[in-house]
């Protein structure tokens, strides 16, 4: 069983959370701010979940296609700058999570990531393939 889909959109890593303290509280708040792309990525996975999250193990594959800034060349294929790749992953797993695809990310065995230039034949965005192992 594999389920594959594509979430068109611009892809942001996971911002950091955030701890603060309100007056009058006594212990710290943490908020982790949720991007456009997070909100993209669930409702895709919510589109192309299973009746049943998937409880097993499981392998991932996410493709995620960059906009190619104008300062690159158009010889160069991969982004090797920042965002860290395991930014992307982290809000785009953590999305699917939400979303009820898998029981927990815990289950997720093998993750294979790559980041690539868009181009004419690819938009911004990533292709998803999950298979049960």
């Amino acid at each position: 069983m594999t389920i594959s889909f594509f979430i068109t959109g611009l892809p942001k890593p996971q911002a950091r959370a955030r701890t603060f303290f309100k007056p009058g509280m006594k212990s710290p708040t943490t908020w982790s701010p949720k991007s456009d792309w997070f909100s993209a990525c669930y409702h895709k996975a919510l589109e192309n979940r299973p009746k049943q999250p998937l409880d097993c193990p499981l392998s991932v594959d996410l493709s995620i296609y960059l906009p190619r800034p104008k300062s690159a060349a158009k010889s160069k294929t991969r982004p090797d700058v920042r965002p860290d790749l395991d930014n992307y992953e982290k809000a785009i797993l953590d999305a699917l999570t939400q979303a009820g695809i898998w029981a927990d990310d815990g289950r997720i065995c093998e993750l294979h990531s790559q980041k690539f230039y868009a181009d004419a034949a690819v938009k911004t965005g990533c292709q998803i393939d999950i298979k049960k192992l």
